[in-house]
Order: C-alpha cells, then sequence, then structure tokens
C-alpha cells in the first residue's frame, strides 16, 4: 500500500521539490521509486531511517509547468504496487514589471499618475508602489495588464518610486527604481 504525502496537488513557486511516501506492506519493503510525467527516467528514493515506512527524495530541477508524479514501490518478495498519479505545477518565474510613469524628470505639479505593467502567464494577483524602498507600500488598481494610482498634494523634492508586483503563484518582481522630482513654483502674490 502506498500513500503519496508530498507533493500536493498545488502550484509552487520552487524548482526544489521534495517527494515523500508510506509504504506499507506485510512482508519488508525493498525500495521505492518515482517518475515525473510518465517518462522513462526513474528516480530512486531514500528510506528514512527513523521510519521504515518513509521514502524520501528531492529534486532539485523540476521544471516550470504541470507535473505528473507516479510512485512505484517493491517489497522483498519483488511485489510492484504503482500508486495513484499526482499532479503540481511549479511557477519560480517571477512577474515582469515594467514602470510607465512616472519618468525619470521634474514635474511641474504636485499631482503624479502612477502607472505600472505587470505580465506573468499564471495571471496577477496584486501591484504595490513604494517611496520609502518598501517600507510602506500603496497598493494599486488594476484595468488588465496596467496597474493605476494617482498621488497628490507631493512635497516639492526628490523622489524615488518603485513597483513589486505578485502573481497568482505569490512569486514577488520588481521594477527598477525610478527617480522624478517635484517642482512647482510658488502661486505669485500681489503686492
Amino acid at each position: 500500500n502506498v500513500t503519496i504525502n508530498t507533493p500536493s496537488n498545488q502550484t509552487y513557486n520552487t524548482t526544489v521539490i521534495y517527494f515523500n511516501v508510506t509504504a506499507l506492506d506485510e512482508t519488508a519493503m525493498d525500495s521505492c521509486l518515482y517518475t515525473l510525467n510518465g517518462g522513462t527516467k526513474n528516480y530512486t528514493m531514500l528510506n528514512a531511517s527513523t521510519s521504515p515506512t518513509m521514502w524520501n527524495a528531492t529534486n532539485a530541477t523540476v521544471e516550470q509547468g504541470s507535473i505528473n508524479v507516479t510512485y512505484y514501490c517493491n517489497d522483498t518478495n519483488n511485489n510492484l504496487n504503482q500508486s495513484e498519479n499526482i499532479t503540481f505545477s511549479i511557477d519560480s518565474i517571477l512577474p515582469n514589471v515594467t514602470i510607465n510613469t512616472p519618468l525619470n524628470q521634474t514635474y511641474t505639479t504636485n499631482s503624479i499618475d502612477f502607472n505600472a505593467t505587470a505580465l506573468d502567464e499564471t495571471g496577477m494577483s496584486d501591484c504595490e508602489y513604494s517611496l520609502t524602498s518598501g517600507l510602506i507600500n500603496y497598493t494599486m488598481s488594476n484595468i488588465s495588464t496596467n496597474w493605476n494610482a494617482t498621488l497628490t498634494d507631493l512635497s516639492n523634492g526628490g523622489y524615488n518610486i518603485i513597483f513589486y508586483s505578485n502573481d497568482s503563484s505569490n512569486n514577488l518582481g520588481n521594477s527598477s527604481i525610478i527617480h522624478f522630482t517635484i517642482n512647482v513654483a510658488a502661486p505669485d502674490t500681489v503686492p
């Protein structure tokens, strides 16, 4: 009897995957292997010294996308048990975040539109910007792949802005830093 413990039917944002099964038999277990996507290559699992029923392996080269894993375990009488398949996904690719506005320039208004394009194959969950190197982040609204916000009443001075975006697999991407300046002239006074 083979029970799949890990991986689960979910999306992982790492290519390092821990494979673990519990293998039970009336006689002792001899070996457990797994294969990915019905492939011709079998990966050997190690028996956990603390439990004769636990079999483990770590694979640091699992490819991006949907993966099907099948486990095979032999008992000491050479009876083979094939577990049910489980499918999981790998998405460790960071979103691509591009700043559209503001530009690296001086603005003569204290109301600035912030706009970034955030792209990822799995979809985006949110986008934020920061003027404090990530100490304080502000949520942006979404229109298709563009994320928008407007900040009003900015004081004269220099600002560094960076955008952060999470995809639906919780991979965090960020933009480059843009430096812009606000230089609003004081209103003319009539004597």
